[in-house]
């Protein structure tokens, strides 16, 4: 390759080399392994402006990571969630103008700013700072800022209370209770959206009941269930374990709804469930959908007592006792047709 070599002052061939040097950063010693240039006529090193500044970029990133300061995207990503220009984050913070701008385009922060950085990196903490020095900023920049906070909080709620309501309700252990799988509650739910979509309004005993045949049928075949759900023995015959929270669950995210009726004219009413969505069927394999929608077929005429009383006919059932689980080996007893 040619470059012009500084010191022969003329366009010369050059070649790429590779050696250690170390940087001296903020008092520190950096290793680093630079690239730099070698004249094939005079043999002087040299590098051009911008391989020089690439490596200086590797002492800095090396330096970075040993004190484990915040890289300038990372600096970049805070300013962006919060949606403030950098002169904005800037006098939020109290530090001068172009002081992020500084930090974005590679200056090195000192340990104390980087401290209040990683801070305000939690919606939590950059509202304390935002309640402190709210006047720092516009009017509109203030409001912006008000209502990007409330949104990231509602979300960083959100996520927390899914993550604790999974832990509660969807982590059982794998294995043959489970249909040889882990509960996926996205399946799970899409599941039920795709019954209810083929039935309509339909009594939640119904519901749960064909949840069980599509499970067990599909295990019956592949050896591993649809949703991974985990089922028990109640009066009304198998129900998915937890049943009562997941449909709840789907209700408040507004996937579902739910009325009450009298039930075949008894003197109690029963819950009847209707999709407000469709399934996202993306989610399930042809297969799967195939199964589900067989199932549905299959018991379209059954009234809720039908396929209840059904249910209590299969091995499943008979075998269980009073709220235990059931082994999904009793699948390959299901008195159902294959599919």
């Amino acid at each position: 390759m040619n470059g012009i070599c500084p010191y022969c002052e003329d366009l010369r061939e050059v070649a790429e080399k590779h050696k250690n040097e170390i940087f001296k950063i903020r008092g520190e010693e950096i290793p680093v392994e630079v690239t730099v240039l070698e004249c094939n006529t005079c043999h002087q090193e040299f590098a051009p402006t911008e391989m020089e500044e690439s490596n200086f970029k590797k002492a800095y990133d090396i330096y970075r990571t040993r004190k484990r300061l915040l890289f300038p995207e990372e600096i970049a990503a805070i300013r962006s969630k919060y949606e403030l220009s950098q002169r904005a984050l800037s006098r939020l913070l109290g530090w001068g103008e172009i002081t992020i701008h500084n930090y974005e385009a590679g200056a090195l922060q000192d340990e104390a700013h980087n401290s209040v950085l990683k801070f305000i990196q939690s919606p939590h903490n950059m509202r304390a700072l935002f309640r402190e020095n709210r006047d720092r900023l516009s009017p509109k920049e203030a409001e912006k800022l008000e209502e990007v906070l409330r949104r990231l909080l509602q979300e960083e709620d959100r996520e927390q209370y899914q993550h604790i309501w999974e832990k509660q309700f969807c982590e059982f252990p794998m294995g043959s209770n489970t249909g040889n799988r882990k509960f996926d509650f996205d399946k799970f739910k899409n599941v039920v959206l795709f019954l209810l979509k083929e039935n309509g309004w339909l009594w939640k005993t119904k519901l749960l009941k064909l949840l069980f045949y599509a499970d067990f049928a599909y295990f019956r075949q592949q050896a591993i269930a649809i949703t991974g759900a985990q089922y028990v023995h109640l009066d009304l015959g198998p129900v998915p374990d937890h049943y009562e929270e997941f449909l709840e669950r789907m209700r408040n995210l507004g996937l579902i709804a739910k009325e009450f009726e009298r039930f075949n004219n008894a003197d109690y009413l029963g819950e009847k469930l209707l999709a407000l969505q469709d399934p996202e069927t993306e989610l399930l394999s042809p297969h799967e959908l195939r199964c589900i929608k067989f199932v549905a077929d299959y018991f379209r005429n059954y009234s809720a007592s039908q396929i209840s009383e059904y249910s209590h006919q299969e091995e499943a059932y008979k075998k269980t006792r009073h709220q235990e689980v059931i082994d999904y080996h009793f699948a390959s007893a299901l008195s159902i047709p294959v599919f």
